[in-house]
């Protein structure tokens, strides 16, 4: 009696113009994120990525806010193990590390952007130092 090998579930991601399949071994055994020009497989099934808080208030330098973010498919399920990068679009006015730690620099206003993929979310932070007003803010008049 032969035995026919168990080569498992094919796991198959289109990754732009490129295809990557896998063969799994074992039938049962998991496949884990699978690197291709710097980003993973599942990079590429998020459709839109949530940030919470979408909105950060500084009133001095220094100040600290977590952000996080949920890569989340085309039905909003989430996209566990996507790859998210975090940036800000001014870091005189706030910076932000690699985890989503939104630290603030200097006076005005900024947008910090979590990207995984080609989707991205974003949150507005605005750091108003010593009474002034934000950039296009107008003082109340009495």
């Amino acid at each position: 009696m032969s035995r026919r090998p168990n080569f498992g579930p094919l796991v198959a991601a289109a990754i732009g113009a490129t295809l990557v399949a896998l063969a799994g071994c074992g039938g049962t055994a998991g496949i884990g994120p699978i690197l291709v020009g710097g980003s993973t497989a599942r990079d590429s099934l998020v459709a839109a990525v949530q940030v919470v808080p979408d909105t950060v208030r500084f009133t001095a330098v220094d100040q600290t806010s977590q952000l996080t973010a949920s890569a989340v498919d085309s039905v909003g399920n989430e996209v566990t193990g996507a790859t998210i990068t975090w940036s800000s679009a001014d870091a005189t006015v706030a910076s932000v590390d690699t985890n989503g730690l939104v630290t603030s620099v200097g006076d005005g206003q900024t947008t910090i952007t979590a990207t995984s993929g080609s989707a991205q979310g974003s949150a507005y932070v605005s750091v108003t130092t010593s009474g002034a007003l934000p950039v296009g803010a107008a003082p109340i008049r009495h």
